[in-house]
């Protein structure tokens, strides 16, 4: 080897010096390498807005009072559990003057129906006398028909009578005995349908101011319908119980026990422990157009993040404001968003409470 080759040899480099260099000039890179997809990491999954806000909502309902009154028997406090048809409360009305009005209506109607009953007894009594002539007329029209039946019998007993007085066949005496019988049931019969047909004009007179139709009928119906109004007025003059109309836990609490509460004031507020839907406001400019049935990434805002996949079930008609919190943080103009309707499902292990805000990720 020469001497030119021997000046220039490399000198071997120790490894604790390579890997010194390593510590140096790549470990700082990798770190930082990883430090930033970390914080990436953290800011796609715990920082930014993946989409819009969502709310979990879950159905709710207001007792309200019925009418003006008392309130009895009202001890409920918010987070108290109640059952559908559980009696929350009774309520006596106080607010005599309407109650006295109504009884005072329903006295001034009765009234009137008793003065209408004069005019009824009068038609009844045209009706009774109406029937009894008819009844006259047709008891008479029998009685006429015997007696035409028993004329005629004497007729040809008096036909052959006279025969046989013209013969003497018979005494003058029993001549006359037949003679006068024929002629008094002859006059009997006359006199029978004269007053048939006197009877008849009367009975002809009479109907035209003879309704056929019953006069009772509709004064009956009208005190059955004031009865059923006293009736109301009774009940109302009771207590009455409240009943809740849905199953839930008691969030508010208006009135208490003993309060005064008019016709519409709000008692207390019932909500349903399951959640019923999850609604968002999608901010303007829409970078996906929203549609009905269109899969969605629901991630919950938990210490460990959750995700479901569930899909819209409706879109709102137009752009309304944001409530509070359903916002970007920090924002300090008024926002607003189309409002959707996300449907709970397949949510799995994940539990969501009503009011609980969520992330919402339209799928391309």
């Amino acid at each position: 080897m020469s001497d030119e080759n021997k000046k220039y040899e490399r000198i071997p480099v120790p490894l604790s010096q390579k890997l010194k260099e390593v510590r140096h000039r790549i470990v700082p890179l990798l770190v930082f390498l990883v430090v930033l997809g970390f914080v990436v990491y953290l800011w796609d999954m715990r920082v930014s807005t993946p989409g819009f806000t969502g709310k979990v909502v879950a159905d709710s309902t207001l007792v309200a009072s019925p009418y003006d009154g008392t309130l009895n028997q009202f001890y409920l406090e918010p987070f108290d559990v109640v059952e559908k048809g559980d009696p929350v409360a009774t309520i006596i009305r106080t607010d005599s003057s309407y109650l006295q009005s109504r009884l005072q209506l329903v006295e001034s109607q009765i009234n009137q129906v008793r003065s209408g009953l004069e005019p009824m007894v009068n038609h009844q009594r045209n009706i009774m006398d109406y029937e009894n002539l008819r009844l006259d007329h047709m008891q008479n029209r029998v009685e006429v028909a015997s007696l035409k039946i028993r004329e005629q019998q004497l007729k040809e007993a008096y036909e052959r009578a006279k025969e046989l007085y013209a013969k003497d066949g018979i005494s003058e005496a029993e001549y006359e005995r037949i003679e006068s019988e024929y002629l008094v049931v002859k006059s009997e019969r006359e006199s029978k349908t004269e007053l048939i047909d006197q009877l008849a004009g009367r009975l002809e007179n009479i109907e035209q101011y003879i309704i056929a139709d019953d006069v009772a009928n509709p004064l009956n119906a009208a005190i059955d319908v004031y009865e059923k109004e006293l009736k109301v007025v009774e009940e109302e003059l009771k207590p009455r119980t409240i009943y809740a109309p849905m199953s839930g836990i008691v969030s508010k609490v208006y009135k208490h026990d003993g309060e005064f509460a008019r016709a519409g004031d709000q008692i207390l507020e019932i909500e349903a422990t399951e959640p019923s839907y999850i609604v968002g406001y999608l901010r303007q400019p829409f970078v996906i157009e929203p549609e009905e049935g269109m899969e969605v990434e629901v991630r919950t805002r938990k210490p460990s993040r959750h995700f479901f996949t569930s899909h819209i079930v409706k879109i709102g008609g137009h752009i309304e404001i944001l409530e509070p919190g359903m916002g970007t943080p920090g924002a300090s103009a008024q926002e607003s968003g189309l409002p959707i309707q996300i449907a709970i499902r397949n949510t799995g292990d994940v539990t969501l409470y009503p009011g609980e805000f969520v992330d919402i990720v339209l799928e391309r």
